[in-house]
């Protein structure tokens, strides 16, 4: 939590550090309106008038006044120093239409102009596993281009947006800040992680990457020869690598215990396999077992800090 400096224009009456609510009270209409509100606790006044008789009612019911127009001889001015009101003209980069009734504001002796900002909390867990599958995308066209990610997928993704990770107008995509905040998240599972670790958990995946790849292409061989001899095959030996990767997340999930929604995953992937839903072998729209495979060997990639292998 801050000041944050958002314009600045002339302390032409009374200069001083002044601090209060801020009220928006721009053009005659609002002018108008609140000069029939009874009178209450003063606060800062934001207009965009410098002249007119109206400013001398609102000067005299506001703890100090900043307009975004007018210079030193505006007739604002003159109203406020006859009131011993502080008076900030000419702070252009207010933008009025964004400053809501009740923000804590400041007037510095410099004619600067400052809001209170809150800390932004920070994502939950579950933002930003759907932050890491946007950076896994890298961009896609919609919500739906994202799977294993729950039935909140779109409150998160609101709510990463509103904080500035993710952009949400035409594509959904990582802004530089999002990624700054996975880069930051990475970073704190490999501080559990010495350099043996590390080379541990990447050479043991690694094999078991490549019999993945394997059974993925021998599935869909198979799928193409409509041959369900090869493809029963292909599912026993998913299984038996399966098996491993369980064994490999044991080994390992101690020092990363977000490796547990791999094997929630897999192990539910692997369930529908084999209850008759071979969709859930290697369909690219689906959670299926090779979809969360290769979010699993992504996620491995940037926590450990390795290159993918060549293909």
């Amino acid at each position: 939590m801050s000041w944050e400096t958002v314009a600045s224009g002339l302390f032409a009456s009374f200069p001083m550090q002044i601090d209060g609510e801020a009220r928006v009270v721009a053009g005659l209409k609002e002018i108008l309106a609140f000069m029939r509100e009874p009178e209450g606790d003063q606060s800062i006044i934001v207009t965009n008038v410098a002249g007119g008789s109206a400013v001398s009612t609102i000067i005299r019911r506001a703890k100090a006044i900043i307009s975004t127009i007018g210079g030193p001889n505006s007739h604002i001015v003159i109203v406020a120093r006859d009131y011993n009101v502080p008076c900030i003209v000419g702070a252009a980069g207010l933008d009025l239409a964004a400053l809501a009734a009740g923000t804590r504001m400041r007037m510095c002796a410099d004619g600067s102009v400052q809001l209170w900002r809150e800390a932004a909390a920070a994502p939950t867990d579950a933002q930003m596993r759907v932050l890491r599958n946007v950076a896994f995308a890298g961009a896609v066209s919609g919500a739906d281009g994202l799977v294993g990610l729950g039935p909140d997928l779109s409150l998160s993704l609101s709510a990463l947006a509103t904080a500035g990770l993710i952009e949400i107008e035409g594509l959904i995509a990582p802004t530089q800040a999002g990624l700054d905040a996975l880069d930051t998240w990475y970073a704190g599972d490999r501080a559990a992680l010495d350099a043996a670790r590390v080379d541990a958990m990447h050479a043991e995946f690694r094999p078991l990457d490549v019999r993945v790849k394997r059974v993925a292409a021998a599935w869909q061989d198979a799928d193409a020869r409509n041959n369900w001899d090869s493809r029963m095959s292909a599912i026993e030996a998913l299984a038996a690598v399966h098996a491993e990767a369980m064994s490999y997340i044991d080994r390992h999930e101690k020092f990363v215990p977000r490796l547990d929604e791999y094997r929630k995953r897999l192990t539910l992937a692997i369930e529908r396999v084999m209850n008759g839903d071979t969709n859930y072998v290697v369909k690219v729209t689906l959670d299926s077992y090779h979809t969360i495979w290769f979010q699993f060997h992504e996620d491995l990639l940037r926590l450990l800090r390795k290159e993918r292998d060549p293909e």
